[in-house]
């Protein structure tokens, strides 16, 4: 450690040339480990911070990267959204992959890639990184809430500051609209981020004597208490005071990134479909009807515009506030119900439009 230091302290230009030469190979080496999956051959148990519950964002980028790295042999269906998406099947993707199947479907491969706040940016850098080898069906849960983020947070995505996954399609697309050029071509901040995260999580868990490893839980809120119905209308109305104007501020800017989102995803040859997500209907009224006209009619004309198909069948499923924890996140008596619903209209869309299942 002292020479380390003393070598830390050193002016002498061809000693720092020198550092330099040998720390860029390795930068090298680790933009490609990280950028083309090879990182998922580690098991994910060992990539998961031992201190958080979520570890969804580690969950999603490894799971990517492994099918980048080991591509399923069954055509592949992948769900993403934010987190009313993650609670809407009832377990992962195998389950809707199972129930479409069971309604006449082919049989899939399955996986649900939504996490919380999740981003449109977030869903390009997926959709690049999935494997170009399979048929495959991307569908894209749309609510009010994924109107919300900024610029900020697709830019951020660039680093892997998001999702630990490198974007060309997010790159060319916010050069071409904003000009800005990721000039670094690199998720190793992100990647970095990640590690050190979990070193210091697991130094914390070490030291108290306890596991060091982490794990991923798909519903987090199934351990809770059921909230009353005055307390779900207080998580709608913090929702209302929070994000409705987020979403007034960042509406235009995210109907454009779905936009390139839907071009990109036929670019790799796969499958797109559109599907509103989960909303507790009965709670919620006529509340959102704005919020309802200032993005559904511009979904449906991208839609339109590129031939794949809107899914919006939330009114007519008969669920009730029972069947969630609050304004869409769904219990498992919702989720039986909606998830049935999208696997019978997928089924039907894989027998009727083979472009859904992409290639």
């Amino acid at each position: 450690m002292r020479g380390f230091r003393a070598g830390l302290r050193c002016r002498s230009p061809l000693v720092l040339v020198v550092a330099a030469g040998l720390l860029v190979p390795v930068l090298l080496l680790l933009q490609w480990v990280f950028a083309s999956g090879a990182w998922s051959k580690v098991p994910l148990e060992y990539w998961l911070a031992a201190d958080d519950r979520d570890n969804a964002n580690r969950y999603v980028a490894w799971t990517v990267g492994r099918l980048k790295a080991d591509p399923p042999d069954r055509p592949v269906l992948v769900l993403l959204g934010g987190s009313t998406a993650r609670e809407a099947t009832v377990e992962g993707g195998d389950s809707l992959a199972a129930v479409v199947r069971r309604e006449g479907g082919p049989l899939l491969s399955g996986w649900n890639l939504a996490t919380s706040l999740q981003t449109y940016a977030e869903n390009l850098a997926i959709v690049d990184n999935l494997p170009g080898t399979t048929p495959t069906t991307v569908v894209i849960g749309v609510s009010p809430g994924r109107f919300t983020s900024d610029f900020v947070a697709a830019a951020r995505q660039l680093e892997g500051r998001g999702l630990m996954l490198w974007s060309d399609s997010l790159s060319r697309y916010l050069d071409r609209e904003y000009s800005l050029v990721n000039r670094g071509f690199t998720v190793l901040p992100g990647a970095l981020g990640m590690v050190a995260n979990n070193v210091a999580a697991s130094t914390r868990m070490l030291a108290k004597g306890e596991m060091a490893t982490g794990s991923y839980t798909q519903h987090r809120l199934d351990d809770r208490p059921v909230k009353s119905e005055e307390a779900k209308r207080d998580v709608l109305m913090n929702w209302w005071r929070v994000r409705r104007p987020q979403f007034r501020e960042n509406v235009g800017f995210n109907m454009a990134l779905l936009d390139e989102l839907v071009r990109a995803s036929p670019r790799r040859g796969f499958g797109v479909v559109l599907v509103e997500l989960p909303r507790n209907s009965e709670m919620i009224g006529t509340l959102w009807d704005g919020v309802d006209r200032r993005y559904q009619p511009g979904v449906r004309a991208i839609a339109d515009r590129h031939g794949i198909v809107y899914l919006n069948f939330n009114r007519g499923l008969g669920l009730r506030s029972d069947d969630f924890f609050d304004y869409g996140h769904m219990r498992r008596s919702g989720r039986v119900v909606w998830e049935a619903r999208l696997a019978r209209e997928l089924a039907r869309l894989y027998g009727s439009r083979p472009m859904v299942e992409g290639m």
